[in-house]
């Protein structure tokens, strides 16, 4: 039908109407009967990559809406098998990549909204496959921790909310599959994430692990939006940074040791901690309340290191922030009393929570 028209605008005018046609379906909740005659179509999910993968000029609202049904598809995970088969076959895991890689190039390097907003929903897209074990599988498959990560090492890059769903997809992979733990450790994960940590809280200028973009391709889009959005978007990208960290800074990666260390590739860890601390008001409580709890689990899991987050200045900067009065909230209420208690277990911190005058 759409090829028989001979305008080209009315071909992507029906393209656009048929691919939030399919968007909306597989939103609404609809009858397995009825949706399988949709998915049952041969070559469906060939032809919406075909759409997401098209490079042509002005086509990136086709390639978002491409990018979108496919992750609205996706989102019921009985679906998930008919794209991950796919993606798998033939030549489509490069096709993939290349794409994937473009897309944040384009949207770092003097990205418009368009392009912002397909990396987005591309990032949707892949957000919903890691869930599964077999599409976490493919996507390991694919080298996407290290396409994640260099789009960690981009500064500013793309928009800070885009960058929070790419620190959300590397923690869900990371939880869930051993040999991503491995890849993320092989290219040195962690100190690129504390280092864009650093970076977001004011205390790195410039670092060689940084990639800065050119000022005359910075991306506009953030820099015009309202500050509370901003504000928002960087008190989000913190906290997913800091919980992603928190989770791989394990001893040597291995899940049945849960102490956390300030050495090595975490050495950084304490200063970031404590500007969080001395940053509260700014950036709220609940990025305050999971610094705390990090803090409180490392003091749990062995009081005796307590000396060395003392010499790190750790419970000076916690206390300091308690006393000039935090927002009370669910996080603040749950975290107070627990990291409070860590602080007790050793005689020094028992002191300076006495003579803090905080209880």
């Amino acid at each position: 039908i759409i090829r028989s028209l001979e305008n080209p605008s009315d071909r992507v005018d029906s393209v656009r109407m048929r691919l939030m046609a399919f968007h909306i379906l597989c939103q609404s909740s609809p009858d397995i009967e009825e949706l399988s005659l949709v998915l049952n179509e041969p070559g469906l999910v060939q032809d919406l990559l075909d759409v997401l993968y098209n490079s042509e000029k002005d086509c990136e609202d086709l390639q978002n809406l491409a990018a979108r049904a496919l992750a609205s598809m996706c989102c019921d995970r009985s679906r998930q098998a008919l794209f991950l088969r796919t993606l798998n076959s033939g030549q489509q895991k490069e096709k993939f990549v290349l794409f994937l890689n473009s897309a944040i190039k384009n949207a770092s390097h003097g990205g418009n909204n368009k392009e912002n907003k397909l990396l987005e929903s591309v990032l949707s897209l892949i957000s919903v496959l890691s869930v599964s074990n077999l599409g976490c599988a493919i996507l390991s498959q694919l080298g996407l921790v290290q396409i994640l990560l260099t789009l960690m090492k981009m500064y500013p890059g793309p928009q800070l909310q885009i960058v929070s769903g790419a620190v959300r997809i590397l923690e869900a992979l990371v939880e869930r599959d051993a040999q991503v733990m491995r890849a993320f450790g092989e290219f040195e994960g962690l100190k690129i994430m504390i280092s864009r940590l650093q970076r977001e809280l004011g205390l790195l200028d410039n670092d060689s692990i940084m990639e800065d973009c050119e000022p005359s391709k910075r991306c506009t889009a953030e820099s015009s939006s309202p500050g509370v959005s901003k504000l928002l978007a960087k008190r989000f990208l913190v906290k997913s940074l800091l919980r992603t960290i928190a989770l791989t800074c394990y001893n040597n990666g291995e899940w049945t040791q849960s102490r956390l260390t300030f050495d090595g590739e975490s050495a950084a860890l304490p200063s970031c901690l404590e500007a969080i601390f001395q940053q509260a008001k700014d950036l709220g409580s609940s990025v305050f309340a999971l610094a705390a709890t990090v803090m409180g689990d490392l003091l749990h899991h062995d009081p005796t290191c307590f000396s060395k987050i003392q010499s790190h200045g750790l419970p000076k900067a916690f206390l300091s922030t308690v006393q000039n009065g935090v927002l009370v909230t669910p996080d603040t209420v749950c975290c107070l009393p627990s990291t409070l208690v860590a602080l007790c277990l050793n005689k020094d911190g028992l002191k300076e929570v006495k003579n803090s005058k905080v209880l």
